[in-house]
């Protein structure tokens, strides 16, 4: 009996010694804790969640997006040290909070080429931009949060690349530009504000016509002999017009004072005879009384002349205005076919491209002429019609419609207290001269289409 008391002993105290090892064990485990975060757009956390230990500091990393800056970031009692937030002393689930907003760089480098009746804006690319806001104002001053589409002295175009060419615009006459770069609809701040003027281009095959007027004026009559004298200098004085006056003017063609034309037929070669009367009804390319086009022997453009026919062509139709040239922008495309035609859509865009697949004339690259390119033939001497009716002999019978023809030139000089913005294109009154800008809502009005002869 007295021998098993040992191993009794022993027993108790091993459990004893069991029980004392599991109390210490349970005193050294901690609880775990996770600590996650929440971000929006324009950066990141990393890691997005992790496991403490209570007791313990956690770290994190933060990246921000291009273009993107860190608005605020809180949570976990934590502190942000350059890239790094760390936590406090973890001691119950906590989240970390980041925002992110967008700081683009402003737009630097801004530069402005000057082309006729246009612009090429360039500039230097800005890190995290997806596009950019092109701001154009004839006033140096540009608040780009005044822009407004139906109304305003600014003009804005976008671009998804760093240039963009505009066109339509006035010659000899400044416009102030600025940029911004654009992220999620989110604009940086406005670019240096810079100048650019459009500047009339002369060369070897685009010379300038002169005005057609030959004789001068004082200040009670007009039509005299020049030079008058105490008014010296005037216009009739100088250039092709006076040449031709003084029967000094060499021509390949022939036309009303400096203005020098040839007649061709729908082929584009010249007419064996060039002095004969127009005759829409009768008339032939052989005999001279029936010609498609025009060549300005000066200008080296080529004019469509209209028909007489009831056709495609004919000098009756007016056409509401579309574009679809790239390179016309400025303003939105009036209503398609809204004019009075036949066979075609009633539009611009429409009859250029009817135009152009009939090959008038051999060539396929008609288009809607500038102001300038228009003008051009306009003879400022005559009215109804101020045109050389010997090469351009069309008549416009219907009393209701207005004898405007439309150009390409965008309307790009605003005027608030007129109520004018930039959905408006230029037409030129052929009866006077007279240049008109109008809006393209429910307008219509004529067409004559203009080619290089060299391009």
């Amino acid at each position: 009996m007295l021998t098993a008391c040992p191993l009794r002993l022993s027993t108790l105290f091993l459990l004893w010694l069991t029980l004392l090892l599991t109390a210490c064990g349970s005193e050294d485990k901690k609880p775990i804790y996770v600590v996650s975060t929440q971000v929006n757009n324009g950066g990141t956390i990393t890691p997005s969640s992790l496991e403490v230990q209570a007791g313990q500091t956690a770290t994190f990393t933060l990246s921000l997006n291009t273009g993107y800056e860190l608005a605020q970031i809180d949570g976990c009692s934590g502190t942000l040290t350059g890239n790094q937030f760390i936590t406090a002393p973890i001691t119950n689930a906590c989240q970390i909070t980041a925002s992110f907003r967008i700081n683009l760089t402003p737009v630097t480098a801004v530069n402005v080429s000057e082309g006729d009746e246009s612009l090429i804006i360039s500039w230097a690319a800005v890190p995290g931009a997806t596009s950019y806001h092109i701001y154009l104002s004839n006033f140096p001053e540009i608040i780009p949060e005044q822009y407004d589409p139906t109304f305003g002295t600014l003009l804005r175009f976008s671009s998804a690349t760093t240039s963009i060419t505009t066109h339509g615009l006035v010659n000899n006459l400044p416009y102030y530009i600025g940029v911004t770069a654009v992220l999620d609809n989110t604009q940086s701040v406005l670019s240096s504000v810079v100048r650019g003027i459009p500047r009339t281009l002369t060369t070897k095959t685009m010379q300038l016509n002169d005005t057609g007027i030959q004789s001068c004026a004082d200040e009670l009559s007009k039509n005299l002999n020049c030079p008058v004298i105490d008014y010296p200098g005037q216009d009739a004085e100088y250039g092709r017009d006076a040449m031709a006056q003084k029967g000094l003017l060499s021509k390949i063609g022939n036309g009303i004072a400096g203005f020098d034309f040839t007649k061709l037929a729908s082929d584009g070669s010249e007419l064996p005879i060039q002095n004969r009367a127009w005759d829409p009804i009768n008339g032939s390319e052989q005999d001279g009384t029936l010609w498609s086009c025009v060549r300005d022997n000066v200008t080296g453009l080529v004019w469509e002349i209209k028909t007489a026919d009831g056709g495609l062509r004919d000098q009756q139709y007016v056409f509401s205005w579309t574009s679809s040239d790239p390179r016309i922008k400025g303003a939105e495309n009036g209503p398609i076919d809204f004019g009075n035609c036949n066979a075609i859509n009633c539009d611009t865009a429409s009859y250029n491209q009817a135009v152009n697949a009939l090959r008038l004339c051999g060539a396929n690259n008609w288009r809607l002429p500038t102001r300038q390119e228009l003008a051009s033939i306009v003879v400022h001497r005559l009215e109804s019609p101020a045109l050389d009716t010997h090469y351009f002999p069309e008549r416009h019978t219907n009393p209701l419609q207005d004898p405007y023809y439309w150009t390409s030139s965008v309307f790009a000089y605003p005027m608030p207290l007129l109520g004018y913005s930039d959905g408006r294109v230029w037409q030129i009154n052929v009866q006077t001269g007279h240049y008109l800008n109008r809006r393209l809502e429910f307008e219509a009005a004529y067409v004559r289409l203009v080619h290089n002869a060299v391009e």
